[in-house]
């Protein structure tokens, strides 16, 4: 066995299952989601590529157009290439957690309990949460917003 093979063996045996699934389970996801990707490109069909990009951009715009979201139709191309994009989105951040609590680049410090320090936090995050505080603004019948207004109820 080579040096390479014995130490990936050595990696293998001392990861947790869970985490040999999980890479299994996310690596296959986007595998399978940059073979999908290169095969629209380089068939010339890029709108699956721009809508996942613009999708997962738009949506976090405040001025953005909220629309209902469809069901996954699973002989649909374009939305199983969209399931496939935020599940390898899902399994990125998955990725940064494990390496942040694995391989931490600076050597843990000591813990230490500081009973006023959290009390202080709290309470800020408590007023922040009090000052951004707003009063909704009625949606109008014709944006979408789902409501029933006077005409479709039977009022004037």
């Amino acid at each position: 066995m080579s040096s390479s093979a014995n130490a990936l063996h050595n990696a293998l045996s001392s990861a947790p299952p869970s985490t040999v699934a999980t890479s299994l389970l996310f690596g296959t996801i986007t595998f399978t989601y940059a073979s999908l990707a290169a095969r629209s490109w380089l068939a010339g069909d890029s709108r699956p590529i721009s809508l996942s990009f613009s999708s997962s951009s738009s949506s976090s715009s405040s001025s953005a157009v909220k629309q209902k979201a469809e069901r996954l139709n699973l002989k649909s191309f374009l939305s199983v290439f969209m399931v496939l994009h935020q599940l390898t989105i899902f399994g990125g951040i998955l990725l940064f957690a494990y390496v942040c609590e694995h391989h931490p680049p600076f050597p843990h410090g000591e813990k230490s309990y500081d009973r006023d320090e959290f009390f202080f936090i709290v309470a800020i995050f408590f007023c922040s949460a009090a000052y951004t505080v707003s009063k909704n603004e009625l949606v109008a019948a014709g944006s979408g917003g789902g409501g029933a207004t006077n005409e479709e109820v039977g009022g004037e």
